[in-house]
């Protein structure tokens, strides 16, 4: 272990507490006069003018470490560096309670920090420091940032805000703005600080740092991320987390770099044109091809394998991560953003780290070209920074640096321009008895798969299977640095995955599904969003339908708490005689993500800020990792997330539940980002009539987004449905929806069949053609002819009525057709589907 890693998470922790104060203080913790009086003397600046202290939050900055200290690693009286015990001045409550009022190097550090968070300017911040806090502080509410972006007055009177609530589900979702008399908001924040200081006593690990810290920071995130951070001359955007976590994240990079230039003073500490940061980007690439290969027995696991593999990039996302911070001796708060494969980390810009990162770089090359040859790899850049760069008239460029940078590690995955690469052993390797892996269809086969005479896979492929089986049973996942018993066999990047504590444990994370009960979700562990939702059966499945999920039909038998397969989901949503299956089978995959990401993160804030850019991305990541397998545990119960995370989602499930769940989806995403109409995303759908071949449907649901997000239809780009290979905007496709419901409304009244309306398939492109055909514009008259045909043959229709109900049924499909055209298939293929016989 760096022996700079345990200093580091204690200045970590400083930093990212400084402002708790705030936390304390809007609650109205009870304290004597006394007690509140002598801590406002010791932290808070005195504006000499005024004759009054600034910064009140500072004093309960020392009050609330002072109630929480009781619940900290213990501290050694040999080991407090950098805090010293002789010099009361150095210690972790001075250092973050004086971050306004700063005597000491190290205060000065978190004083720099602070200010760099929040992008000042040093003559700014000393203003600041001077200025008197708002009286309105507590019934100040958290403004989204999704309600600014691309706002063009600064000074907007902003409609939404957050609930002062604990992270959840509901949580998360803003509200519109109403005011809160000081009563009940002080309500409000003693509530959810009580809460806190009940969790708290949960964290675990208090006997190593590393792992304390990480544990903590979950609990922060949990009850900060919707607390403003300041609301006085500024707008309350950021929250109380977003703010901490940066300047921890500052504070340790910076004192790093002093500590090992042996530039330790506060001279140096002022110099803001030296590059004293080293951002570190990370982006995992080749995620769709890992995730969907297929071998001969891929189909016949292809839940298990979705499953594991999905799960497997957020580990190689996370042990990336988490061997360079190993190696530089950084904490988890160093890591500043950390979604969807892709991270950034903040670190001091040495020679020894440049080095050490240089190493880091190579070892992930060769372990991804010795395991995976390279079709799954970890891409890594860096940038330089000053402390003027964080500054607001600056903040932009370094911004748009960040993510230049990130976009180049993607494209150099192995720095095959620096480093001669081959793969010496790609056919050495390979047993020609063995074969590949049965699988994956590519690695070398070296373990017999059980139960089978001449059937080989890879060691990787058996852990995946492993990992898929645990995660449906486990809520913690262990990381460490030795293989453990019921864990990996294989490696990742040099640590082990396990489901049981063990003594080299460099991270344990809790891995549960995030609910929305009353109590917190917190267990005292760090928290990860990378499990996915999984349907399984219930006993009022079992009750329904235990005849049906059976060998008789080609399936599974069933059994509680099991998981479906995606057999099983295929025919959710089928109708039945008996227990014989009636109507088609048929699973829907559908992949989305948001419209313009890069727009929206580069250029959707007028004025940014380190804490703000990490803010919006975590904001973003939240609906897809934390809501959305929400919803499908409560309300879609038979929908599968195979990932969901970042600014995009992949999902599986029964053909019909998958149609109709895009509505509640794109309704309550227009809800989450504030009805930001720039805020868009798109899907595109396919479907399979087999479970086993949703595995091989990757590409179809790629293709069909791609086609999504072609849509151009006047001022209107993306935001769109493909769905059956149509195109069409989330309006007309509820519309649709509703066209199908009234076909079906014809068929019960009227009698229409499958054919008459398969045949009208043909007719709506015939509509879509005219313009190139005039003779195609005989459409109408076809459906005249085939309605009365149809009608004429029904005996339930007496004589008197046929013309009347031919003209209803005509008027209603030609209206459809001629407004929608193609389009209208949408509605067609539904109805044909619910009535397809199997």
């Amino acid at each position: 272990m760096n022996e700079l890693l345990i200093p580091s998470c204690r200045m970590a922790f400083s930093a990212l507490i400084h402002d708790i104060g705030k936390f304390a203080e809007r609650a109205k913790i009870n304290i004597s006069p006394a007690e509140k009086e002598n801590n406002v003397h010791i932290y808070c600046p005195f504006n000499e003018q005024g004759g009054y202290h600034t910064h009140i939050h500072a004093a309960y900055t020392g009050i609330a470490i002072d109630i929480i200290e009781k619940y900290l690693p213990a501290i050694n009286n040999t080991d407090t560096f950098p805090f010293q015990t002789d010099d009361k001045d150095n210690s972790v409550i001075n250092a973050a309670a004086k971050h306004h009022r700063p005597n000491t190097y190290l205060q000065n550090i978190i004083s720099t920090a602070d200010r760099l968070s929040s992008a000042f300017e040093r003559t700014k911040y000393d203003e600041y420091n001077n200025t008197l806090d708002n009286e309105n502080y507590q019934q100040a509410r958290l403004i989204p940032l999704f309600d600014k972006l691309f706002a063009k007055d600064r000074q907007v009177d902003f409609k939404y805000r957050y609930p002062l609530e604990i992270m959840s589900p509901k949580g998360i979702f803003p509200e519109l703005k109403h005011s809160i008399d000081k009563e009940e908001a002080t309500k409000e924040y003693n509530r959810l600080w009580n809460g806190f200081i009940q969790d708290v006593q949960k964290i675990r690990n208090r006997e190593n740092w590393n792992l304390w810290l990480d544990n903590f920071d979950t609990l922060y995130a949990l009850y900060a991320q919707n607390i403003p951070s300041a609301s006085y001359k500024t707008l309350a955007d950021v929250s109380l987390y977003d703010h901490s976590k940066s300047t921890a994240a500052l504070a340790t990079a910076l004192w790093r770099y002093h500590l090992e230039t042996k530039t330790e003073t506060i001279d140096a500490l002022k110099n803001d044109s030296e590059q004293k940061f080293l951002l570190i980007q990370g982006d995992v690439s080749g995620i769709q091809d890992y995730i969907f290969e297929t071998g001969k027995h891929s189909r016949k696991n292809a839940y298990k394998f979705l499953r594991g593999r999905s799960f497997m990039i957020s580990l190689f996302c996370e042990c990336a991560a988490l061997k360079i911070l190993d190696t530089l001796g950084l904490p988890s708060t160093s890591q500043i953003m950390n979604a969807a494969g892709k991270f950034v980390i903040v670190a001091p810009n040495t020679d020894e780290v440049k080095k050490q990162l240089g190493q880091v770089k190579n070892e992930l090359n060769n372990w991804f070209k010795s395991e995976y040859y390279g079709l799954v790899s970890v891409g890594i850049a860096s940038i330089e920074a000053s402390q003027q760069d964080f500054e607001n008239k600056n903040f932009s460029s370094l911004q748009e640096n960040i993510y230049h940078s990130l976009s180049i590690a993607k494209m150099q995955k192995f720095d095959l321009c620096h480093e001669y690469s081959e793969f010496d052993d790609f056919l050495t390797r390979y047993n020609k008895d063995k074969g590949v892996c049965c699988y994956d269809g590519k690695m070398p086969a070296e373990e017999l798969v059980p139960n089978t005479e001449n059937d080989w896979a890879c060691k990787r492929c058996k852990d995946i299977l492993s990992l898929s089986e645990h995660l449906t049973r486990q809520s913690r996942i262990f990381i460490s640095q030795t293989p453990q018993d019921n864990g990996f066999k294989t490696d990742i990047l040099g640590y082990y995955v396990g489901w049981q504590k063990s003594d080299d444990d460099l991270r344990i994370w809790d891995i549960s599904l995030p609910t929305n009960d009353e109590k917190s979700m917190y267990c005292g562990y760090a928290k990860r969003y990378i499990n996915a939702y999984i349907p399984r059966f219930t006993e009022d499945d079992l009750a329904k339908n235990e005849s049906i999920f059976t060998p008789n039909n080609k399936l599974e038998k069933a059994e509680a708490d099991k998981p479906k397969t995606f057999s099983h989901l295929a025919v959710e949503n089928c109708m039945f005689e008996g227990n014989k299956i009636k109507t088609v089978s048929a699973l829907m995959c559908v992949k989305g993500d948001i419209d313009n990401l890069g727009h929206i993160l580069q250029a959707g804030l007028k004025e940014t800020t380190f804490a703000t850019m990490a803010g919006l991305s975590r904001q973003i990541n939240n609906f897809f990792a934390v809501w959305l397998p929400d919803l499908c545990q409560t309300k879609a119960k038979n929908i599968y997330t195979v990932f969901a995370g970042g600014d995009d989602f992949y999902l599986i499930g029964p053909w019909l539940d998958m149609v109709e769940i895009i509505p509640i989806i794109r309704k309550k995403f227009a809800e989450y980002v504030c009805n930001n109409v720039q805020i868009t995303f798109s899907v595109g759908m396919c479907m399979t009539r087999s479970g086993d071949d949703a595995v091989n449907m990757s590409d179809m649901a790629e293709n069909a987004l791609e086609k999504a997000k072609k849509r151009e239809v006047g001022n209107e780009t993306k935001n769109a449905v493909c769905c059956f290979n149509q195109v069409v905007s989330y309006t007309d496709y509820e519309n649709l929806l509703e066209q199908e419901k009234t076909l079906e409304q014809l068929h019960q009244k009227y009698g229409i069949s499958g054919s008459y309306i398969y045949g009208l398939l043909s007719l709506c492109e015939d509509a879509d053609a005219v313009n190139k055909d005039f003779m195609r514009a005989m459409w109408r008259s076809k459906l005249v002819y085939r309605t009365q045909r149809m009608i004429e043959t029904n005996r339930n229709i007496k004589d008197e009525d046929k013309q009347t109900v031919t003209n209803t049924i005509v008027q209603h499909i030609a209206s459809a057709i001629e407004q929608y055209k193609t389009d209208y298939k949408i509605a067609l293929f539904i109805w044909l589907y619910k009535h397809r016989e199997n």
